[in-house]
């Protein structure tokens, strides 16, 4: 922190970039679904999600959250890359509209029994309205994948901490964010066949 300014004033800062950052990948999404409906090149449509991603990782390592601003337009765009994806005679994009809505449904009650039972928060809702994304992104079919893959690397990631750091695995508090982004590119760019 600078000399002379408060922490109020470093969290402006820090929102002000997270807008900035925000309205840049909203641009560069729209885009690349300019490119992807007038070519079909699906790499249009993997730069920005991958940037997004990491900038989502990055934010949820730092903070421990994720912002509406960015995880929200991932699931419009998500759904737009879809319709514009689908054939007359193909498959058509109901089920990443399902998997937006199961994708936060599922998350949404997982928090609420871990509260229920614990007290207190074991998710955010940015972790489901990122797995809402996914869902958005990938169909409703490749979420339970997604998830076992995310909480694998996070289990792992949690395990391997908890060894460096010499603590209990019940003491970490570890971001879900970044293992559902990467599970998330991961099953983008290797879809699963369905």
């Amino acid at each position: 922190m600078d000399a002379g300014q408060t922490e109020e004033d470093q969290a402006d800062y820090w929102r002000r970039g997270e807008r900035l950052i925000a309205a840049a990948l909203l641009l560069l999404h729209l885009a690349g679904l300019a490119v992807f409906h007038a070519t079909g090149q699906p790499w249009a449509l993997g730069l920005p999600l991958l940037l997004t991603l990491l900038a989502l990782s990055l934010y949820d390592l730092r903070y421990m959250l994720l912002p509406d601003v960015m995880t929200l337009p991932l699931i419009g765009i998500g759904l737009a890359a879809a319709f514009l994806a689908a054939a007359p005679n193909g498959p058509q994009p109901w089920g990443h509209l399902a998997g937006a809505a199961i994708g936060y449904g599922v998350l949404y009650l997982v928090n609420a029994a871990y509260r229920a039972w614990r007290g207190r928060d074991g998710l955010g809702l940015g972790d489901a309205k990122l797995l809402a994304a996914a869902g958005a992104w990938l169909g409703i079919f490749a979420l339970p994948f997604l998830l076992l893959l995310a909480s694998a690397a996070g289990l792992l990631a949690g395990i391997g901490l908890a060894v460096a750091r010499r603590q209990k695995m019940g003491a970490l508090m570890l971001p879900f964010g970044p293992f559902i982004a990467f599970a998330f590119f991961l099953l983008w760019l290797f879809p699963l066949p369905y």
